[in-house]
Parts: structure tokens; sequence; C-alpha cells
């Protein structure tokens, strides 16, 4: 049975898994005959993301010999150009993480994922759980096919900053799919905990000032907290491997996190700008496909933004809602191996909390967009002053 579900979790990651090899990002195969192993190294594979690095750079190195003139604004060329830099440069380092530097830890990645999802889910479960998750990314691979001929119709055609511009969209899909797995499995381990906290009560049927091994305590009863304890050290095991992953995490796309927001924030302000300045074109002449355009790439980088504090912030919370549920537990057990469990579980949480960070620059989470909004909002005040 656990050859079947290991075949099932390969399955779900297939759509997006393609995705990412057409552009050099999955340096790993999946194996589904030979399952002692989901992971395995590939020499197509890093051929392939070793070609794409240098389009890559190539690409790079010809936008730094050929400033481009966007506007008959020198601002928004210098800002333009600009964030034409940081988009290469964002690319670049997520080929290079990904397939070079930390190449080894995506296997650890997985590996870690499967043996959560283990702990965490009964065989039908499992089973479900992955076919839902394999129709969200099998959606998200349909908008990001729409997204792509957008991106070719809009304006440049098939040109090679456009070719950057998906594969650095990529990284970022799978940097938020890796959040929303962590929060997903987070949220599994809280609602198991409560379900612990309620059977521990309810068969216990005593006041939470009773002890463990008061004689009002039925062998049944007594045996329900032994099975809670393990339970709970079960929990432990599985958010240890959370805490892996998001270490894992980290590691790999920490640079490449913080480059994606940085151009998003200049993309975002230079865009703005723009967008403030043909205001009074779209007054007079009314509005047409570029104003559009225009617009719709202000509201895709802010949402750009948005989304991935949100999934980090709501991930990160987990840990609190966690801590919560474990105190009902130690609330309800005095003395007890559960109760031992408990209190090892919400040490361990408060050691190893679970957090996204930008290189360690900075905590991804709802406190920085909101920062990166004003940041902004202040930018654009003062390049219109100086208009």
């Amino acid at each position: 049975m656990e050859s079947a579900l290991k075949i099932e979790f390969v399955k779900y990651f297939k759509p997006f898994y393609y995705t990412m090899k057409l552009f050099g990002l999955a340096p790993y195969c999946f194996r589904n005959k030979t399952l002692n192993s989901t992971y395995r190294s590939n020499v197509v594979s890093f051929i392939w993301s070793f070609i794409l690095f240098t389009v890559v750079i190539y690409i790079s190195l010809n936008d730094l010999n050929d400033l481009k003139k966007y506007s008959i604004l020198p601002e928004i060329n210098i800002v333009t150009n600009i964030s034409a830099h940081l988009l290469s440069l964002t690319s670049l380092t997520a080929l290079l993480l990904i397939n070079f530097v930390h190449r080894n830890k995506f296997k650890n990645l997985f590996e870690n994922l499967w043996y959560v999802d283990r702990i965490l889910f009964s065989e039908i479960d499992l089973q479900n759980t992955y076919k839902r998750m394999y129709k969200l990314i099998l959606f998200q691979v349909i908008l990001f096919g729409i997204f792509v001929s957008l991106v070719f119709i809009d304006g440049f055609g098939w040109a090679g900053c456009r070719i950057i511009t998906i594969l650095s969209h990529v990284t970022y899909i799978f940097y938020c799919n890796v959040v929303c797995i962590i929060w997903h499995r987070l949220s599994i381990i809280k609602c198991k905990v409560d379900t612990i906290a309620n059977e521990t009560e309810t068969n216990t049927g005593i006041n939470v000032t009773r002890l463990y091994n008061s004689m009002e305590l039925t062998t049944d009863a007594k045996a329900t907290v032994n099975d809670s304890s393990n339970k709970i050290l079960m929990l432990r095991c599985a958010y240890n491997s959370i805490k892996d992953i998001d270490n894992n995490l980290n590691s790999i796309l920490g640079t490449y996190i913080l480059l994606e927001m940085t151009y998003n924030f200049v993309s975002f302000v230079a865009h703005a700008y723009i967008g403030i300045l043909s205001f009074k074109f779209v007054v007079s002449g009314g509005i047409n496909i570029l104003v559009v355009s225009l617009f719709a790439w202000i509201l895709f980088y802010l949402a750009k933004q948005g989304i991935v504090c949100f999934l980090c912030n709501a991930a990160s919370n987990q840990t609190q809602h966690l801590q919560g549920k474990l105190q009902n537990i130690l609330l309800q057990q005095d003395n007890s191996k559960t109760h031992y469990q408990a209190q090892l579980f919400s040490t361990q949480i408060s050691r190893n909390k679970i957090t996204f960070s930008a290189a360690g620059f900075y905590v991804l989470n709802l406190n920085i967009f909101f920062t990166y909004v004003s940041s902004a909002i202040s930018f654009l005040i003062i390049l219109l002053q100086f208009r």
C-alpha cells in the first residue's frame, strides 16, 4: 500500500514538475517503478539547466550593453532598465541556487514532505489529499499557461526578457506552493492536537486538577492517555520535519525571494509612476489597450507581493494557534505522559518557530507587505515632486 501512496505522491507533483523541468528548475527526477526513493539526480536536467543558465547570462549581458529607451522621460528609462537588470539577476540566482548551489537540498525537501504525510494522514486521507492538491496544481499550470500567452502578446513578442520573466515566475509559484503545503500540514497538526485534547478530557472524565495516577482513573482511561502521548510524539516528529522543510526552503530560495521582492517593488513603482503620468491622457483620450495593460501590470506586481506575504504570514501564525491548542492539554493533565509530551511539544515550537525569511534580511509577513506599500507611495510622492 505504501508503494501505491508513493505513486500518488509522485503524481501529485507531476504537472508542476514538468513545468519546472521545461525552464531548468527541476534538478531531480521522480521514480515510478523503483520506489525506494522519490528523487534522483538527472544528467539531462543538469545539462538543460546549464544551457538555460548560459542563455540567461547572454541575454543579461546584452541588456547591460544596450540600455533601452522605453520613454522620452529619462527617469522612466533609468527605473525600467534597473528593473530589467534586477529581473535578469533574479532569474540567474534562481537557476544558480536550485541547480548548482543547493541541488541536494531538494532531495531533503521532498523526503521530509513524504515523511510528514505518512505521519499525518491515513491511507484513505492521503489519497484524497493528493487528489485534491493535484487538481489545484493542474489548475495553476493552466492559469500559468494563460499568463505566458498574455506575456508574449503584451508588447515585446518573443523577446529574451519575457523568457526571463516567465522563468522567474515559475520559481515564485514553486515557492508559494511549498509555503501552502507547510501551512496545510501545520493546520492538520493543529486539528489533531485539538482532537487529542478533546478525547483525553472525554475519556478521563475528571476535573483538570486530578492527577494521572489517581485511583479514579480507569485502566481504559490510562491507556487512552498513553496512546495520546504517543500521538503527540509522532506529531512532534512531523513538526520537526516541517521545520526542516522550512529551513531547506529558506536556504534554497531565500536569496531569490529577496531579489524577487526587490524587483517587484521597483517594477511596481515604475509602472505606477508611468500610470500616474499617463492619467491625463486617459481622461482626454479615453482608455486604450496600452493603458489597460499598464494598470494590469501594476495590480499584478502588487498582488505578487501581497500573496507571498499573506501565505508566509498565515503559515507562521499556525504555530501560535498550535501552541494555544497544546495549552488545552496542559490544563487537562497535571502529571501524565500526555502532559509531558505536550510540554515538550510547546517548548519545541517556541524554540523552532516556522518563519520565512528573505536571505535573513527580514521575515516575510503582512507587516513587510504594508511596509512595501507605504515605501512605494513615499517614492511615488518624491518622484512626482521632482516633476
